[in-house]
């Protein structure tokens, strides 16, 4: 479907994407691997935006705004496979949609509806409403990205929630200044290519002292040698239309769509959840004082500060904001995140078993160190912990299991010890209490085997 005739998108944006289809992906790729979107995870959704108790294999909807070569659109449809969900895609570019319709034909996906179309025909299709939107780096690209929100926001469920990214401005300065460059070195210049060889030629020669330069021994994305490719060149540094946002615009930009904040996300930064708390940054006790008298946003905002390189807000906005599950509901059942399979439950017990006085485990998925305190009941914990039992499940086999010459433990102290535990885990999004109701989630290990074994020899 084409509908773009009388669409108010910037013509210069679709002629990029049409040219430069972003990111750049080989659909063959598919039998290999699935690219995972950190808040498309829908055991991050279930557990943020639905209080742990959204059952999707039940008319679960999902709109894909601005969904480019199809990264999200087809995580999404991969995780939602064999259930009766539903998963629109919308891109004004049709060689972004080419790419991504080739990449769910190799996964034999057939639960995504494409639409060739901007965000902002939105109103005019008559899509209904969507338990989820995802719209990452679409709006910042746009002429009007209030306007963009707004549309998005009506086309939401009162009870749905919309995982957005959007640039942050301060981590990005280094590439404002290119951009700003490559406007006075490109003026009047038409030719892509041609821009592209300039941008390519200074790259090559930037000076010790640029941003660039400085910047990228802590912003992997700064990192000009790594950028191999045109599609990641042009969208960087010759993008027609850029904004970026601070805490403070980031919140007031939601707010005006009738959205609010629900969790702002770490994009493969060691802080992990914390990467948005001054505590990260400041230990003197009487500063962090000053800044606890803050409201929330302040404090992200001064946490954004201290950072200097958050290039990118990543964050689940709603109509209303949620309760995040608590771990004082025993029923509930504490699980691993999709990254993780069958095995991953049996290493972290090992690893435990193994350690004395703290516990240090490395997830080679995320590429992030952890650490806790190995307290008296940790080993027996970890036992039990197998994301099919509830808590209470695991405390009463821990109970069970008691020599009867040692005192058992209380619930409330096995409690106080897996909250240390679940907090550690949780930082980087590792450990997640689901309803009881809501079915086990499917690893991502075991979603790609069963693709692989369409294509064995």
């Amino acid at each position: 479907m084409n509908v773009m005739e009388h669409t108010p998108y910037l013509p210069q944006v679709r002629e990029q994407y049409e040219n430069f289809p972003y990111p750049l992906r080989n659909p063959d790729d598919e039998k290999k691997r699935l690219y995972p979107t950190t808040i498309e995870c829908l055991d991050c959704i279930n557990y943020y935006c639905f209080s742990g108790k959204r059952d999707f294999t039940k008319d679960f909807r999902a709109l894909s705004a601005g969904g480019g070569t199809g990264d999200a659109t087809i995580f999404l449809a991969e995780q939602l496979r064999d259930t009766n969900a539903e998963i629109v895609y919308i891109d004004i570019s049709a060689a972004s949609m080419e790419i991504a319709k080739q990449r769910a034909a190799v996964r034999h996906l057939n639960n995504i509806k494409w639409i060739q179309a901007s965000l902002l025909d939105i109103p005019s299709l008559d899509l209904g409403v969507f338990d989820y939107i995802n719209c990452s780096g679409v709006l910042h690209h746009l002429a009007d990205p209030d306007a963009g929100l707004a549309i998005l926001s009506n086309a939401l469920k009162d009870n749905g929630a919309i995982g957005i990214m959007v640039y942050a401005q301060y981590g990005r300065t280094a590439v404002y200044q290119i951009q700003e460059l490559m406007r006075i070195m490109t003026r009047g210049e038409p030719d892509k290519h041609k821009k592209l060889a300039i941008c390519r030629s200074v790259l090559k020669q930037l000076p010790s002292t640029n941003w660039l330069r400085i910047s990228a021994h802590y912003n992997p994305i700064m990192k000009a040698p790594t950028i191999s490719d045109d599609f990641e060149i042009y969208d960087l540094f010759l993008h027609s239309q850029d904004r970026a946002y601070t805490i403070h615009q980031l919140y007031d930009f939601v707010e005006k769509a009738g959205l609010q904040t629900i969790q702002l996300f770490p994009q493969n930064d060691p802080e992990g959840m914390r990467l948005y708390d001054p505590s990260s940054y400041l230990k003197d006790s009487g500063t962090l004082d000053v800044i606890r008298h803050l409201d929330a946003r302040s404090q992200q905002a001064v946490a954004e500060l201290l950072h200097g390189m958050i290039a990118k807000h990543v964050f689940y906005a709603a109509k209303s904001i949620p309760t995040f599950p608590k771990l004082e509901n025993l029923d509930y059942i504490p699980f691993l995140d999709i990254l993780s399979n069958r095995e991953s439950y049996l290493s972290l017990y090992e690893v435990v078993c193994k350690s004395t006085e703290r516990v240090s485990i490395f997830n080679e998925q995320t590429q992030k160190r952890l650490s806790f305190v190995k307290t008296p009941h940790a080993e027996a914990i970890f036992k039990y912990l197998d994301g099919k039992r509830s808590t209470k499940e695991i405390f009463d086999a821990i109970l069970a299991s008691a020599s009867a010459q040692k005192t058992r433990p209380s619930y409330p102290r096995l409690l106080e010890e897996f909250k240390l535990i679940f907090d550690a885990l949780s930082v980087h999004n590792w450990l997640f209490l689901r309803d009881p109701k809501v079915h086990p989630f499917t690893s991502i290990p075991d979603m790609q085997k069963r693709v692989a074994q369409l294509y064995m020899d």
